[in-house]
């Protein structure tokens, strides 16, 4: 392999295309995202998987799937996009005078609600600011907040502290996301011992990992796990691929379940209730670029 004309191919445009296809699972869903016609998106992959002698994509089946290869490089990609986005946002910021800084900590399904959208218009109103956006298990993001580590968070679930404020941001409820062909999909609602032998893919240690878990336990039965995913933000791809169920929080989930064509059914338990909270320290003060960025979240 030339290192060379691997530099060459692996462009930022080219980066994110692999990064979407293995989202999307098409490449034509894939290019319409970066506004690149099918038969250019094509041809990028093509090379790249020229220069690498392997196969960035499986092609067996009507949808595409990332091989290791291409996992490993939408996994570059990821990382590299985030980096770029930054550099520009700093560039921009840095070109209109001082910043600040502001963390959000938010528990991984929240991503999927309106909160992208909330943020670009609060950015525009406020340029000054340069904010990062870091995806945590509720626990890690309370202690985040207890310690100065994060301004603000978004968590599942109530967990009262005399040194936080807690709002509540959004009503929710728990539901099952299976495939739309699933023998459960016809189901109005479920219980936990609808569940129990299926293959359930949760991030390990999120608060719905351990609320399954603490339930299962106090019912005598054991859940099946299926393949381990750090992260939300892939759940939805690899239900959708056939490879096991989920349960999240059913309206803030409910544009990415609806887009990738799946079904969510509530659970008709008590404790499916997963309000989400948002949460500052007490000493927020009046006026200030936190309780700003608060206002606007829960307009």
């Amino acid at each position: 392999m030339k290192w060379e004309a691997l530099d060459d191919q692996l462009t930022p445009r080219t980066l994110r295309l692999i990064a979407a296809i293995g989202r999307f699972g098409h490449l034509s869903r894939a290019a319409e995202e970066l506004h690149i016609v099918p038969s250019a998106a094509s041809r990028r992959v093509s090379k790249l998987e020229d220069v690498l002698g392997t196969d960035i994509l499986n092609r067996q089946s009507n949808t595409l799937s990332l091989t290791n290869v291409g996992l490993a490089i939408a996994e570059l990609a990821r990382h590299r996009a985030e980096e770029i986005d930054a550099l520009q946002a700093d560039i921009a910021r840095l070109k209109r005078g001082s910043t600040v800084d502001l963390k959000l900590a938010v528990s991984g399904p929240v991503i999927f609600g309106g909160l992208p959208e909330q943020l670009r218009g609060y950015l525009r109103a406020n340029f000054q600011v340069r904010l990062s956006v870091i995806e945590q298990t509720t626990d890690t993001i309370i202690q985040g907040l207890l310690a100065g580590d994060a301004d603000i968070g978004i968590v599942l679930g109530f967990h009262p502290s005399p040194s936080l404020d807690f709002v509540l941001y959004r009503a929710d409820r728990l539901g099952v996301v299976v495939p739309p062909d699933h023998p459960l999909s016809r189901k109005a609602a479920l219980h936990l011992k609808d569940i129990v032998s299926e293959p359930l893919i949760v991030p390990h240690a999120s608060m719905i990992a351990d609320l399954l878990e603490a339930k299962a336990s106090e019912s005598g039965v054991g859940l099946q796990h299926g393949i381990a995913v750090s992260d939300f933000a892939s759940i939805c791809r690899v239900v959708e691929g056939g490879l096991g169920i989920t349960v999240l929080p059913m309206g803030i989930s409910a544009s990415e379940v609806a887009k990738r064509g799946l079904v969510c059914i509530p659970i008709d338990e008590d404790w499916a209730r997963c309000d989400i909270y948002l949460v500052t320290r007490n000493n927020v003060e009046a006026g200030s670029d936190i309780a700003g960025l608060k206002q606007t979240l829960l307009a």
